[in-house]
């Protein structure tokens, strides 16, 4: 057989053999909240001249990359040559007699050199392996991904955009920014928590999970097809913003006018600190009572530029003197000699400095003139610009960083894993197109291979089954004729082993969010013992203990309403003693939708700790909102992205609660498949050709000797030997399991 390995277009040399087992997988059965890629062992490729030039002579002990030119930027150059990189992955591709039989990515392990002869070590991944390295330790808020909300975004904070927000034209795609309404304490109004209107600060941005899974793919590389992706369903989901205030991201720290004179009186003379009675942007600064100082009150110090600028005048000849201090320290100061009255003197310093923590800005003014009664009249302004930007409190009418909004610490593989067991999705190659990624839930993965079209309980799909047909399917055409009969290659001559799952199960599956500590999460948590909305399965196994988790990095998210407002929405504060406190929350996941209500008011910004009450109304009278929450609807829903139903509601609904949550709409036919007691994993030798190889496809069901199964692996497929291979097969189960 002939054996090519091809890396980034370039051809390696072989030995003869390639001495090299590879391996494919779609799932692990015996850790189902885990999914595998393809990957070989070890291939040892000779060190000659070609793959000496391939990979760039990395044996040589002085070895370093030649940068190459920025045309194209070198991380779209191919990674090999002198441009090779062992950090990086190399896509690559292995053929057997012109048969692909592998596509993913190259990995050098070692280089051995013995007696002058050069030896590379190296693997081959599935592009699923190349995708999770790609993303490796990102978080959701790196650069890149800051870059794309904040240019795309950006916008003011105010009760116009918020509303627009709601039927913005990306918001059926999942593009874009919405604010829902969430109350995230002290966000009512009036503040007894007794009415039905909403300050502003209710209504903070929100991210489409969709364009935050499409840019994770899109900057790591890979592109990908998904049709769950586009459903409306999927397209609705939204990350909101978790911090305990809306916050902006800005270099403007300091902004304040001052327009008060200073007056000589009966005196020639007259000297002091100059007053700004006018804040326009106070961040990171305390003031005194008088508006004459200004101290910095950020964690750190920073660099940045205090200017002054505006005119200023002598309402007589004389000598005035204007300086700039910084904790009784002189920065800048000026002299000026008019010699007409009121001569006006444009001003406009910049002046660089590293302002420290407490540290004090002030301007100081003095003056002597001829005769008594004389003013000098200044007509400033005075700022304050960091030359990095800054996290401070977002106020009404401020620009907000959208990027900065992401949330914080969360890395992008856990949060793609996450929405991976939400939804129970399958993730894998294309076998044609490169870097390409193929996600599914396993509901359609396997109903496409079986011949099978599911009524799922979301309603994607409008078919029903036969009559008094418990599996809710319809059978599109004969699942055996469908399948590959793979009867004659079983090696009777080597071990076949025929395990029951509850050999290989545990006995309790938890599927649950992430603990939080709001009020009532807490609260519903230290009623029953769990956390709102999990879901807690028993096998039955009389002979297991174990328990396997499900887990998602996001939290539950409880939803009321009350008589005096019928609005329903999500609660993310704390409360002590009657008295709500705003908190930061761990990472939250809702469906979000635009819906009408009763007459309501959005009012204006309100802090109490700043003093500012923000009783006015914003605009006219609200007839709709953007709502927020685990249903799908405020009134009548039909989808809840819970796990499980919960054992208490805050609400009232106007139909039954949904039985279509996460458990029973994407999970309970997969456990139903392995914890059924005719449920069982066979592992045998199969005689598997490269041509089948190239053919694979695990949603294909394979029929051996009577029965249907799904393939789940291939161990160590030599591609160079003629020999069986061992696999392992799931029995394929028939039922629906009871929700």
């Amino acid at each position: 057989m002939i054996t090519e390995i091809i890396v980034e277009q370039q051809r390696l040399d072989l030995f003869e053999d390639l001495g090299a087992e590879l391996n494919y997988a779609i799932d692990d059965i015996k850790d189902f909240s885990s999914r595998n890629t393809n990957y070989s062992k070890t291939i040892n490729i000779p060190g000659n001249a070609n793959n000496n030039k391939v990979f760039g002579h990395i044996y040589n002990f002085t070895s370093g990359n030649i940068k190459l030119a920025p045309e194209p930027p070198e991380e779209e150059l191919p990674n090999v040559g002198y441009n090779f990189d062992p950090t990086k992955q190399a896509n690559c591709q292995i053929f057997v007699n012109k048969i692909q039989v592998f596509k993913g990515v190259l990995r050098l392990l070692e280089i051995t050199i013995q007696n002058g002869v050069i030896e590379y070590q190296c693997a081959v991944f599935g592009e699923l392996g190349g995708f999770a390295s790609a993303i490796g330790n990102k978080l959701l808020n790196e650069p890149d991904m800051f870059g794309h909300f904040s240019d795309a975004y950006d916008q003011v904070w105010t009760a116009e955009n918020v509303v627009n927000s709601w039927t913005a034209s990306g918001v059926a795609s999942g593009l874009g920014i919405v604010y829902p309404l969430i109350d995230y304490g002290k966000c009512r109004h009036p503040a007894n928590y007794s009415g039905d209107d909403w300050h502003l600060n209710a209504f903070r941005p929100a991210f489409f999970v969709h364009e935050l899974i499409d840019k994770i793919i899109d900057f790591s590389g890979y592109t990908y097809t998904s049709a769950f992706f586009d459903t409306p369903y999927f397209r609705s989901l939204i990350i909101p913003n978790n911090k305990a205030n809306l916050e902006q991201l800005t270099k403007d720290l300091l902004l304040v006018y001052g327009n008060n004179s200073l007056d000589g009186g009966a005196n020639t003379s007259a000297g002091g600190t100059l007053a700004f009675n006018t804040i326009i942007n106070l961040i990171n600064f305390t003031k005194d009572s008088t508006n004459q100082s200004f101290t910095f009150a950020g964690t750190v110090s920073t660099l940045g530029k205090i200017r002054l600028n505006g005119t200023i005048s002598l309402s007589r000849p004389g000598t005035f003197i204007l300086s700039v201090y910084q904790s009784a320290t002189l920065l800048y100061t000026e002299t000026f000699e008019p010699d007409v009255d009121y001569q006006i003197y444009n001003i406009d310093w910049l002046i660089d400095t590293t302002l420290g923590v407490g540290n004090i800005i002030n301007i100081d003014a003095s003056f002597t003139a001829s005769e008594t009664y004389v003013t000098l009249d200044p007509d400033l302004y005075l700022s304050f610009i960091s030359d990095y930007p800054q996290v401070a409190l977002a106020t009404e009418g401020v620009k907000i960083s959208m990027g900065n909004c992401l949330p914080k610490g969360i890395q992008q593989k856990d949060f793609f894993a996450s929405i991976c067991r939400m939804f129970n999705l399958y993730v894998y190659e294309d076998p044609q197109i490169t870097t390409h990624l193929l996600i599914e839930p396993y509901i359609e993965f396997y109903r496409k291979g079986a011949g099978f079209l599911k009524v799922n309980d979301v309603g994607e799909l409008l078919l029903h089954g036969e009559t008094g047909d418990a599996t809710g399917l319809l059978l599109l055409s004969d699942p055996v004729a469908n399948s590959i009969d793979w009867s004659n290659k079983v090696d009777y001559s080597k071990e076949i082993s025929i395990k029951p799952m509850s050999e290989l199960n545990a006995r309790y599956y938890d599927y649950f969010y992430t603990e939080d500590d709001d009020y009532y999460n807490e609260a519903y948590r230290k009623k029953y013992n769990e956390s709102y909305g999990d879901r807690k399965e028993d096998t039955g196994f009389q002979f297991a203990e174990d328990r396997t988790e499900i887990k998602v990095i996001f939290s539950p998210s409880v939803l009321t309403k009350d008589a005096t407002d019928t609005k329903l929405r999500a609660n993310l504060f704390k409360e002590s003693n009657g008295v709500e406190e705003r908190k930061d929350n761990n990472i939250r996941i809702m469906i979000f939708k635009s819906v009408s209500s009763p007459n309501y008011n959005i009012k204006h910004y309100y802090d109490p700790e700043l003093g500012n009450p923000g009783n006015g109304n914003y605009g006219g009278v609200r007839t709709s909102y953007g709502y927020a929450g685990h249903l799908d609807d405020p009134e009548l829903p039909t989808i809840d992205i819970n796990f499980g139903v919960p054992n208490e509601f805050y609400f009232t609904l106007l139909n039954p609660y949904p039985t279509a949550n996460l458990f029973n709409s994407w999970w309970d036919e997969y456990l139903a498949e392995i914890i059924n007691k005719d449920s069982k994993l066979l592992s045998c030798y199969l005689y598997l050709t490269v041509q089948d190889i190239y053919s694979l496809d695990f949603a294909q069901l394979i029929y051996i000797d009577g029965a249907l199964w799904r393939l789940n692996k291939v161990v160590d497929f030599n591609p160079s030997i003629p020999q069986t291979t061992k696999c392992e097969l799931l029995r394929v189960i028939e039922l629906f399991y009871p929700s």
